[in-house]
């Protein structure tokens, strides 16, 4: 006769795991699980020790020369691990793309709280989010090149990065209104979204043609500087009068 089962589950007390990843997650503090909790436990772990592990072989090898293997080995998981999440190296850069998509609006969102920048000018909140876009596309090219070289072919990927910029425009627009050298008549959405379109466009290049191209280099900072220039120029001459 089959021994009964116990109506009590097994619990102890278990840490999750810390990773780090653009500090947007944070290790969750002990707490009491069962089993089945540990078992989903252990299924995010793995999940984000292979977003953690595809993103860094994407960057030094590029996304053709990435292999399943490659990730796996790195994430320190079995390839039936990998697969119990994606099914193939496609599946894992949708959701390294869902990922970034995430991470970039809750950057966003934190630096264009409601009343933080009201006695900012506008230049300045230019400046901040022309130096987040150039910072972001030169810190994770390797991620944002694979981005861009597949979107032709998985639409997913662009929709992704335009839900950024939409999210983007709709924030600096609400901002720029309230700071304290704002006229009566604020900036429309259509200029802000070519002004973050422009630096998206020149971060891109730098990373896809190189700096070198016009015969001008620049560094980071000088690449902020100059489109926080030009774009806040921009934004003055095209402001309703």
């Amino acid at each position: 006769m089959a021994r009964a089962r116990s109506t009590k589950s097994k619990k102890k007390l278990r840490a999750a795991p810390e990773h780090d990843s653009m500090a947007v997650t944070r290790a969750a503090p002990a707490v009491v699980v069962d089993d089945l909790a540990e078992t989903r436990e252990g299924h995010v772990s793995s999940l984000v020790s292979l977003l953690d592990a595809g993103e860094k072989v994407i960057s030094e090898r590029g996304f053709a020369r990435a292999s399943i293997e490659d990730v796996a080995h790195r994430a320190g998981v079995s390839i039936d691990v990998f697969h119990a999440h994606f099914a193939g190296k496609g599946a894992l850069l949708r959701a390294l793309n869902d990922r970034f998509v995430d991470q970039m609006i809750a950057a966003v969102d934190s630096s264009t709280r409601t009343g933080s920048w009201s006695s900012s000018r506008a230049r300045d909140v230019v400046e901040i989010a022309v130096r987040t876009i150039v910072d972001v596309v030169d810190e994770r090219q390797g991620l944002v090149r694979a981005f861009l070289a597949h979107g032709a072919t998985d639409r997913a990927l662009v929709t992704g990065l335009r839900k950024i910029g939409t999210h983007m425009t709709e924030r600096l627009v609400n901002v720029l209104g309230g700071c304290k050298d704002a006229k009566s008549s604020p900036a429309s959405a259509r200029t802000v979204g070519f002004s973050l379109l422009l630096s998206v466009a020149l971060a891109h290049h730098c990373i896809l043609v190189g700096e070198e191209w016009a015969g001008v280099g620049l560094t980071r900072d000088e690449l902020t500087e100059e489109l926080t220039t030009a774009i806040s120029g921009y934004l003055a001459a095209r402001r309703p009068s």
